[in-house]
């Protein structure tokens, strides 16, 4: 099996309208809405979002599925507690 690469995320205001509501809704039962939803954040060694072709590839890269659920939710419980912060 491919070694898993690390993926840097990266996660703005302006990334977040571009992502379609559909697979944020998705992510907890649909593994490819929990691809999706990963790759529209992976950006590469510059700091700019990949390609969607080549940024799900790399989430693919040496993860089990399992794996990129749990990478899905959390970073949606980030970018959750990020924009409700607790008081």
């Amino acid at each position: 099996m491919t070694q898993a690469t690390d993926l840097t995320l990266k996660v703005t205001e302006e990334r977040l309208r571009d992502l379609d509501l559909e697979t944020f809704y998705y992510i907890d039962t649909s593994p490819r809405a929990a691809i999706d939803f990963v790759a529209h954040f992976v950006v590469g060694e510059d700091g700019e979002y990949l390609p969607k072709r080549q940024a799900v590839k790399l989430v693919l890269t040496g993860r089990k599925v399992s794996d990129i659920n749990e990478l899905a939710e959390e970073l949606r419980q980030r970018m959750e507690e990020t924009a409700v912060p607790n008081a």
